[in-house]
């Protein structure tokens, strides 16, 4: 008949190394988590933690090379696009994907793993303070 598989919808991705993919998946989740985190404890209400999600994350998101490599645009943007940090998480991703992206791979971790680090600092930093905690 005319079943097709699952694997016939989609395309298919070469996943140049499915252990950096995993690593930057981790990392992404950990560092999302510690902002979420840092983004509680200073919000007022519900919605001021979407309007972090509004005006900060899906920005960066979207500039920071989901949709195009950064290496196209011309300067100042391909310079100015280096200074948004969620473009070392997609370019981390994509150097898992396919092989190659605007940085090395190891800047791209790097750079990633010191922000958690830094994320994460700020936000035991916060908890340990019990700034704004109920307790």
């Amino acid at each position: 008949g005319s079943e097709m598989c699952i694997r016939d919808r989609f395309a298919t991705l070469p996943w140049e190394s499915p252990f950096l993919g995993i690593l930057m998946a981790m990392l992404a989740s950990f560092m999302f988590a510690q902002f979420g985190l840092i983004a509680a404890i200073y919000a007022q209400s519900f919605d001021t933690i979407s309007m972090y999600t509004s005006f900060l994350i899906m920005p960066l998101i979207f500039l920071g090379g989901v949709f195009y490599p950064i290496s196209i645009l011309p300067d100042p943007w391909g310079k100015f696009s280096h200074l948004n940090p969620l473009f070392y998480l997609i370019d981390g991703f994509r150097h898992a994907l396919i092989g190659f992206g605007d940085t090395s791979y190891l800047v791209a971790f790097g750079f990633s793993g010191v922000l958690a680090v830094i994320l994460f600092i700020w936000a035991a930093w916060l908890i340990g303070k019990g700034h704004r905690l109920r307790g």
